[in-house]
């Protein structure tokens, strides 16, 4: 299948889906993409990439065979075949850190 499934990088509220009214009054239910694997080729064969997200820069990197470097590609294709999200914590403040400002 070549359909491109719409998902979001950030913000994906779970709360709708989640059916203990504890959980739904009592957690943070928004996730955060932190990676996807993507697979081109058929059922019989292909070939998998990955996208992965720097905590700390908030960068995206692309990642294929031996290679791996910063991209400014669409994270979000058809391609996507496994798609990662991590719970987001809202005690921590993670913003994105400009490590080339540092130096």
């Amino acid at each position: 299948m070549d359909t491109e499934v719409d998902f979001p990088l950030d913000g994906l509220n779970m709360r709708p889906f989640v059916l203990s009214k504890e959980q739904q009054d009592n957690s943070s239910l928004i996730y955060d993409c932190y990676a996807v694997s993507n697979h081109y080729g058929g059922v019989g064969g292909g070939h998998y990439t990955a996208f992965g997200k720097n905590p700390l820069t908030g960068k995206w990197y692309s990642f294929n065979d031996s290679s791996c470097q910063q991209t400014d590609r669409r994270i979000v294709s058809e391609s996507a075949y496994n798609i990662f999200y991590r719970l987001r914590d809202e005690t921590v403040n993670m913003q994105a850190i400009d490590y080339d400002k540092l130096h």
